[in-house]
């Protein structure tokens, strides 16, 4: 969760920022972290509750 706050509020509108300004080449990094990461919280929270479903039954 930290590591998501980070790159949210941090790094990807930094990355932007220099792409935007000029100062920087296009933010492959920053867009794939941002599509990237939300799936894969997703996958990981769906796996979670696979498991909390096969141990309840």
């Amino acid at each position: 969760m930290i590591m998501m706050i980070f790159i949210y509020c941090f790094y990807i509108p930094i990355e932007t920022f220099e792409w935007i300004s000029g100062s920087g080449g296009i933010p492959y990094t920053a867009l794939v972290l941002g599509f990237a990461i939300p799936l894969l919280r997703k996958n990981h929270l769906n796996t979670i509750w696979e498991k909390e479903g096969k141990e309840s039954s």
